[in-house]
């Protein structure tokens, strides 16, 4: 068994506002499905939800990851969760800063996950999952963004009076 620490930090400025942003990050549960290997989740109660992630095989080892999440915000600039049950730990923190319009989102997330794997196989397998996470975490980012974005832009269109 090997012990696998992850820990990716990502950014991207988005043509949004501050308050549109929060609420969209808040709904912790519809991030999570956004993530390209999330399978499932289910709602367990008011900040708490399960989660499948699609299984995984190499070398003729399979692994699919499950946890249950727990999450809060501060009800401004700051979502963060936590996952206290399941085969992977992880704790992230999504930070709203800048200005309505070019608003800036910062991701921090730590994922511990425990394998079947002999010793030999944690330096290519801890790399692999490297470039899962950076991956996962870009393809989330840019959803997120062209998501935001649209909703800014449809706002936008519906702001504009028609002429008399």
């Amino acid at each position: 068994m090997i012990r696998i620490h992850v820990e990716t930090k990502k950014h991207a400025i988005v043509n949004t506002t501050r308050r549109a942003a929060f609420e969209f990050l808040r709904q912790v549960e519809a991030m999570a499905l956004l993530m390209p290997d999330v399978e499932r989740t289910q709602t367990l109660s008011g900040d708490r939800f399960s989660c499948v992630l699609k299984r995984q095989s190499s070398l003729g080892i399979s692994f699919q990851g499950n946890y249950v999440c727990e999450y809060k915000d501060n009800g401004k600039d700051e979502v963060s969760w936590t996952t206290p049950e399941g085969n992977m730990k992880s704790i992230g923190t999504w930070q709203i800063s800048g200005r309505d319009g070019a608003v800036n989102l910062a991701l921090e997330i730590a994922t511990e996950v425990d394998l079947p794997l002999p010793r030999f196989l944690r330096f290519p397998t801890l790399r692999y999952a490297e470039l899962q996470a950076s991956r996962g975490v870009d393809l989330q980012l840019a959803t997120i963004r062209a998501r935001l974005e649209a909703q800014q832009s449809a706002c936008s269109v519906n702001d504009i009076e028609a002429p008399e």
